[in-house]
């Protein structure tokens, strides 16, 4: 059966909810939606041997479905594990996992499907995520939005495949601007560290240069805000862009980017800055 009527706005995360409570099994009392979760408090590792790194928002069915595999006591939805890139045959299995678990168990109302649409739906959305668990996290998230608010429930339905894409890009932008807001860094000196991560000789001291440079380079309102915003300097900026994930410290001090489509997040921001500063 169809139900061609649109879910109303208001009701969007009540089925959002209900989806993730139906294929989880879980009580509904303690269920929060991605808004909420971002709230509760930073989780801890069982067993040792790991740490919670960076700060997100994780929709709840993945965050629940991966603790079990982890061996994660708690988490909370400020927090997630750095378990680095998932190989596309790994992105696209996590993604056709969770959706037939959810399709399989969400029958109040059910979403028509058939096998070529779940197929068509995992190549998509794996393909949309670059292997990137976080991601991942997104594509699905943005899915269970898509037909939240999808006028029909059916994933033969290519505007709600469309849909799921463009709210998984827009939550990807969003994790993006979440980490350079907390990293309190202009987009334009993150894109120079970005640069300078491959060049030779001292990974550190090279970054450490360029982020020098490039403030130099802002424009005085810009420059002036950097400044307060690291009253202690280059190496407080590097500490905070650190922290913030938007640069990471490898083994064998090097140094790289988390999410290597971050670069070409920050080249757009920057290249529209600049045409609009033109």
């Amino acid at each position: 059966m169809l139900y061609d009527a649109p879910w109303s706005k208001d009701g969007e995360d009540d089925v959002i909810r209900d989806i993730a409570v139906a294929a989880l099994d879980i009580d509904p009392g303690v269920f929060s939606t991605t808004e909420q979760s971002a709230k509760t408090a930073k989780g801890s590792i069982a067993g040792g041997g790991g740490s919670v790194t960076k700060t997100v928002q994780t929709p709840p069915v993945e965050l629940t479905r991966w603790t079990a595999f982890v061996g994660v006591a708690r988490l909370g939805g400020d927090a997630i594990l750095r378990i680095g890139a998932l190989t596309h045959e790994e992105a696209r299995d996590s993604v056709l996992h969770t959706l037939h678990w959810t399709l399989d168990r969400c029958t109040q109302p059910p979403v028509r499907h058939d096998e070529d649409h779940v197929e068509q739906w995992t190549n998509e959305l794996a393909d949309a995520s670059l292997g990137w668990p976080q991601h991942v996290a997104s594509y699905l998230s943005g899915t269970w939005r898509a037909l939240a608010g999808a006028e029909r429930l059916d994933l033969g339905d290519v505007r709600n495949l469309e849909a799921a894409l463009d709210r998984g890009a827009a939550l990807c932008r969003d994790y993006y601007e979440g980490r350079i807001d907390a990293s309190q860094t202009d987009p334009a000196v993150i894109l120079a560290a970005h640069g300078a991560l491959s060049a030779s000789g001292d990974a550190f001291v090279r970054v450490c240069a360029v982020i020098e440079e490039a403030v130099d380079r802002l424009p005085s309102a810009r420059r002036a805000l950097h400044h307060r915003s690291h009253p202690d300097g280059t190496l407080e900026c590097y500490a905070k862009m650190l922290k913030a994930g938007v640069i990471e410290e490898r083994d064998g001090e090097r140094l790289g980017v988390p999410i290597p489509s971050m670069t070409k997040y920050l080249e757009d921001v920057v290249a529209r800055r600049q045409e609009a500063e033109s």
